[in-house]
């Protein structure tokens, strides 16, 4: 017996010893060879596979999609006529010309009476305010654009060439 113990406490520390070696074997039981071989297999196979699905995805190229964008070569201008009545009694023929960047997109709008080629102060000012509103825009997207100002006439032309303008680029 030790020194200083007491029977019950060596009886509880034999206990716990017995209760160690207990969990000790049930924790180091051996893994069968054959499970351990299947699953070599498979961690294997995985890599295998996942190194050939990553060569088909590299060299899979998704398929070029047409667009109808046009693509310019170098800045141009469009223009169309476009006639349209204020009353009446009097009919106006109008010349609108966008300046085109490479891209497509509107960086001016002018606007002249045809065939005289002069502009009047409304008219200046229409295109003026046209350009605020659509430069920057891909001529190729625009669509009708809301009335501009107090020019429904002059804005319905413009709508009626949008068509005309699209078809030059």
């Amino acid at each position: 017996m030790v020194s200083g113990a007491s029977i019950e406490e060596v009886s509880k520390s034999n206990e716990v010893i017995t209760l160690l070696e207990k969990t000790k074997k049930s924790m180091t039981h051996k893994i069968p060879k054959g499970i351990i071989i299947v699953s070599v297999i498979i961690v294997v196979t995985v890599a295998v596979y996942l190194r050939e699905v990553a060569k088909v995805l590299q060299s899979w190229r998704p398929e070029v999609v047409p667009t109808t964008e046009v693509a310019m070569q170098k800045p141009k201008e469009v223009s169309a006529v476009a006639a349209y009545d204020v009353n009446e009694e009097v009919s106006h023929e109008a010349r609108f010309t966008l300046g085109l960047d490479a891209d497509g997109a509107i960086t001016s709008v002018s606007l002249v009476e045809n065939p005289t080629g002069v502009a009047s102060d409304k008219q200046k000012e229409f295109a003026g305010k046209l350009e605020v509103v659509i430069k920057g825009k891909k001529l190729s997207e625009l669509s009708a654009v809301d009335r501009i100002g107090t020019s429904s006439y002059t804005t319905n032309a413009f709508n009626s060439v949008i068509d005309k303008l699209k078809a030059q680029l």
